[in-house]
């Protein structure tokens, strides 16, 4: 397929995994629910390959590319708290769609497999999946662990940490796994590198090191970090029930962490 509808793509993976599909010379449809941000239409340049709709402007099913690939980061929609995104779109979707044209990717938090109540937006994730292998698509999910890099959203905690010091986090407010930390340029490369196999994948750090290192990194408070690293340890104790993807650092730790610190920083004096 030479074509891409990126929904979310003015989030996090989104955008990166935009950027991932251009790279390779496919035409690519960003959606989301505002305007393109100022950093990332200068990051993405004047790509003749790159449109952007915002989703409301989106109402049939023949202003998707058909064959595509349909990424939906429900993932993104989850900690950017933007669950109005995927209701805005699901009309077109449910309105005359040629299912078996599209491939279907889904993008989850892992963390979702980790609570026993299930999140509203899982299940509305969960129906459309099922619809769509039920209308026979290929369809492809990935489970996402904490994912941090420049412009990683504000909720998760490496992005607080970094901003302040001093932040107090307590155990039941991290609603993400630490333990298997990526950076976002790692995922999106094997997200995209295995795209084109049709089963659930969940991708974890090939280094089992590598949190203790970013701990070391984000984490000023001895206390803090001992108790952040007894959460992690416990954490990552878990098995899965989906085929794994061993996720090695192309970065060093120091210098990933230290681009989203930049970011950060830039974002923060503009």
């Amino acid at each position: 397929m030479d074509d891409a509808v990126v929904f979310s793509g003015n989030s996090f993976i989104g955008f990166e995994l935009c950027q991932a599909f251009l790279e390779e010379g496919m035409s690519v449809l960003g959606c989301d629910e505002g305007d393109l941000d100022e950093d990332r239409l200068l990051t993405i340049g004047r790509n003749a390959n790159f449109q952007y709709k915002k989703i409301h402007h989106i109402q049939w099913p023949e202003h998707i590319p058909s064959p595509s690939y349909l990424v939906f980061s429900f993932y993104d929609d989850y900690y950017h708290r933007k669950e109005g995104a995927w209701r805005a779109i699901k009309p077109v979707i449910e309105k005359g769609l040629n299912w078996k044209k599209h491939h279907f990717i889904f993008l989850y938090p892992s963390i979702w497999l980790k609570r026993e109540e299930k999140h509203s937006l899982f299940k509305e994730a969960e129906e459309l999946r099922k619809r769509a292998e039920k209308e026979e698509a290929t369809v492809t999910v990935f489970y996402l662990p904490t994912i941090f890099g420049p412009r990683q959203p504000a909720s998760f905690l490496f992005a607080e940490l970094i901003k302040n010091p001093s932040f107090q986090w307590e155990k039941g407010c991290i609603d993400e796994v630490v333990a298997e930390a990526l950076y976002v340029e790692d995922a999106v490369e094997v997200i995209n590198s295995q795209k084109e196999k049709s089963t659930t994948f969940i991708l974890v750090n090939a280094n089992p090191s590598s949190w203790e290192e970013i701990m070391n990194l984000v984490v000023q408070d001895e206390e803090q970090k001992n108790a952040l690293k007894k959460l992690c340890k416990d954490r990552s104790q878990n098995t899965y029930p989906f085929e794994i993807l061993q996720v090695q650092n192309k970065l060093p730790i120091a210098d990933a962490i230290q681009k989203q610190i930049i970011h950060i920083k830039k974002t923060r004096d503009s």
